[in-house]
This record gives structure tokens, C-alpha cells and sequence, in this order.
């Protein structure tokens, strides 16, 4: 796919040259080229005005005419092409009142937000970088092209992207930067929510979170920011220098479970859905997130030792037959391991790597099942209904759980014959 993408981009910076104009591959793409970091998507900086670019290519999206962008598809690749410009005046600190078209990608690259990201590259691999971006890379630092006090006033969330570019690519933000953001962070305040969630999940899903969170925190914009402002109210519980932190959130690879052990490290276990609500998280990431809290809170509440008498904290922990069993059963296998995992690096003796954890118990008691999830049974809720003769109710799913769990300590077989007869006897049980 990176070479589709880079031929795409190239035969287009080649088609406005032909044309007469000029091209180059901007922001991102030159940036991470240097970085020798995956491509994923391209962004084109021209002379041509966006009619001009329309008339040149087949299928061509007017995604932001006003701003000069268009995206031309090109092979099928979706490439964003937009106008050389200036831009003046930002009354809600996010976009700009009035944009000129210029043609000099020098002064296009004057309004952009950090040097890392104000360098451009045309066809033949020339660079242009008036703010020495490609020292700051070389560096590991994000600063502010120009003032930065001035780049923040224009667009507040480039405060909250300094801070994620910081953890996604593991860079210092430059002094003089990092001050503006603590000297602006109440601006923040006029930013969508949903524009700071995407940097900040951005920022919890890269390689150095927890040092960003810190200043994050330290900056005082997660005063000014829904949900984060109770989160982060304090950061002792992920601060080294406290001798807190025992954990990294890059133990996990997927958001919802970063978004737990934060929560849980934090002591908001309990706030979870108010505060996600209020960052504007999408209601499938939130269920997940209190689903796994729960099941972590679970286990403190059933886990214990193998041997009660030892006080070793490499003892091995264990979850009752039974619980186990109906916990396997009723939630998928790889949010247990994941819980599990949370657990025994938030609160359980053995440690997340530690054979005496809960993870590997799971893992190990789950390989063991004869039935690993209900919809395995010899028979089905229908199947229950015809040989009772009852109707539909909670009772089904009970029965089958049962069922279930019989089938895996050797109660009963696997056959419809056999757990038919057991359904039925439960059921006159309960009647």
C-alpha cells in the first residue's frame, strides 16, 4: 500500500507540473519520510487554484472549496490538494476568518503549526524547509513555526497536537513552545470536545503516554477540558517521580483497555461512564471500557491465593471453579485474557508475565473446556422450549449457562439426549 500511495502522489505532483504549476508533498508525508515511519496518506500543496486542479484529473471531491482543498482521487487513492494560501483572522481560535491565495509555498508553510510540519518536498525529492524542521527532527523536538503564542491564538488545538506528536513520535516539545501552551492553555476551552478526544486518544495510543499525560496535566490545559479535568485532576498515580507508577499503557495494544487501566491507576474506575461521556466517546468504546473495569474489579472481589497460607506475593491466584468457568462463558475469551492481564499488573500478586497470574489461569483453564461458549451446546434455547413445553423467558439462558457448566466439570454430556433430560430436571427443580 505505501508504494501505491507514493506512485499515486507522485504521477499527480508530475500532472501539475506538466501543467504549468507548481507541487510539492506536504506536512505529514515529508516529515514521516525522514522519520522512516509508515505512509499512510498524502497531502499536496499547489499554485494551481482548485478549479484549475478540477480540470486536470477525472475524479476530483470539492471537500473544502472555500479553503482551496479538493481531493483528487488518483488510482483510487484519495489525495487532499489544496491552494497555496494565507490565512488572517481566527474569532473562535480554530479557523481562519478570511483565506488569500498565494503563490509561494514559502509563505504556505508560514501558517502552519510546528517546524516538524512546515517542511514540503517536490517531485524529485527537493526540500524546502525555512524553519529547519529537519534539524528539529533530528532534534526529537516540537516547536512552534514563528511565535508560538501567536500560532496558538490562531488555532487552540494545536496546544493538545504539540502534546500528541510528543507521545506518538516520543519528541520534546521545544521551551518556548511548551510555555506558550501553559500561557494559552484556557483557549482550549473553545475547541469542540470531539476534536480534543481525537488527539487524545491519539496521544494515549502512542509510544511515551504517560509522560505526555504528565505535562499534559502540568500544562493545565486538562483544567479546561470535559472528563479529562477529573481524570487528571491529579497525576501522582502515573508519575516515576512519585514511585507510583509500576505499569505502561504500551503493555496494551487496544484503546478501551489503555482507557481502563488509566482509569483504574486513577482511582475513577467508578467514573467511567460520566467521564467518557463527557470527553464524547462513542457509546460501544464506553461499554467496552466499564465492561473490562468490571471484570477487573471482579476478580479483587473472587481472586485468592492457592495456598491461604502463604504470604509470598508470587503465590499463585486463582478464581473459583465455578466463577471461572461462568465468567469464561459469558464474556468473550479475549476481553477475560485482557482483564486478566489488568489485573494482575494493577492489583494481583503474581504480575502480568508471572505464570502465577490470573491471564495465564485463564488461558490455561479456557484450553481445558469441552464447551468454550453456550452456542457449543448439543441443544439451543428452542430445543428447551419443545421438550418442556414452556415459554420463552430468562429462565432459557439460565438453564443453558447451567448446562454449560455442567458439561464442563463432567456432569453431564454433550448430547441433546443427555442435556435434555437435565434441562427438564432443573426445571422441576425450579417450579
Amino acid at each position: 500500500m505505501k508504494g501505491n500511495v507514493i506512485r499515486a502522489g507522485t504521477r499527480l505532483l508530475e500532472t501539475l507540473e506538466h501543467a504549468g504549476y507548481t507541487a510539492y508533498f506536504v506536512g505529514g508525508y515529508v516529515r514521516d519520510f525522514f522519520l522512516n515511519r509508515p505512509v499512510n496518506d498524502l497531502d499536496v500543496a499547489t499554485s494551481a487554484a482548485p478549479e484549475e486542479v478540477m480540470k486536470l484529473f477525472e475524479r476530483v471531491v470539492p471537500t473544502g472549496l472555500a479553503h482551496g482543498t479538493v481531493t483528487v482521487l488518483m488510482d483510487g487513492i484519495p489525495i487532499e490538494v489544496t491552494t497555496y494560501r494565507t490565512e488572517t483572522g481566527y474569532a473562535d481560535y480554530r479557523r481562519p476568518d478570511q483565506v488569500k491565495f498565494v503563490t509561494s509555498i514559502e509563505e504556505d508553510l508560514a501558517r502552519r503549526d510546528f517546524t516538524i510540519n512546515a517542511m514540503a518536498m517536490d517531485v524529485r525529492g527537493k526540500l524546502v524547509d525555512p524553519y529547519n524542521g529537519k534539524c528539529d527532527l533530528r532534534r526529537r523536538q516540537i516547536r512552534a513555526v514563528g511565535e508560538a503564542n501567536e500560532r496558538f491564538a490562531e488555532d487552540a488545538l494545536r496546544m493538545f497536537r504539540a502534546l500528541r506528536f510528543a507521545s506518538q513520535l516520543s519528541f520534546e516539545i521545544e521551551a518556548a513552545t511548551m510555555a506558550a501552551i501553559a500561557d494559552n492553555a484556557s483557549l482550549i476551552s473553545h475547541i469542540a470536545v470531539e476534536r480534543i478526544r481525537a488527539e487524545w486518544h491519539k496521544l494515549i495510543m502512542g509510544t511515551e503516554p504517560e509522560s505526555t499525560i504528565i505535562l499534559l496535566a502540568g500544562t493545565g490545559l486538562a483544567a479546561h477540558i470535559p472528563g479529562l479535568s477529573r481524570l487528571l485532576h491529579t497525576t501522582e498515580w502515573i508519575d516515576p517521580s512519585e514511585g507510583k507508577r509500576t505499569v505502561t499503557l504500551r503493555e496494551w495494544s487496544d484503546l478501551h483497555v489503555r482507557w481502563a487501566v488509566l482509569l483504574l491507576l486513577s482511582g475513577t474506575g467508578n467514573e467511567s461512564t460520566n467521564i467518557m461521556r463527557a470527553l464524547r466517546c462513542e457509546n460501544k468504546l464506553i461499554k467496552k471500557c466499564k465492561q473490562l473495569i468490571h471484570l477487573v474489579m471482579n476478580f479483587a472481589e473472587n481472586t485468592e491465593p492457592v495456598s491461604q497460607s502463604t504470604k509470598s506475593p508470587a503465590a499463585s491466584m486463582t478464581v473459583p471453579e465455578e466463577k471461572a468457568l461462568c465468567i469464561l462463558l459469558t464474556h468473550a475469551y479475549e476481553e477475560v485474557v485482557a482483564a486478566a492481564s489488568v489485573y494482575d499488573r494493577l492489583i494481583g500478586a503474581g504480575g502480568r508475565s508471572s505464570p502465577c497470574g490470573l491471564e495465564p489461569f485463564f488461558r490455561q483453564r479456557y484450553e481445558t473446556m469441552a464447551v468454550k461458549n453456550i452456542s457449543s451446546l448439543a441443544v439451543s434455547g428452542a430445543d428447551l422450549q419443545r421438550a418442556t413445553g414452556r415459554s420463552p423467558g430468562m429462565w432459557i439462558s439460565r438453564v443453558l449457562l447451567q448446562l454449560a457448566l455442567d458439561v464442563n466439570t463432567d456432569c453431564v454430556a454433550n448430547t441433546a439426549d443427555a442435556l435434555l433430560a437435565r434441562a427438564r430436571m432443573m426445571v422441576n427443580e425450579y417450579t
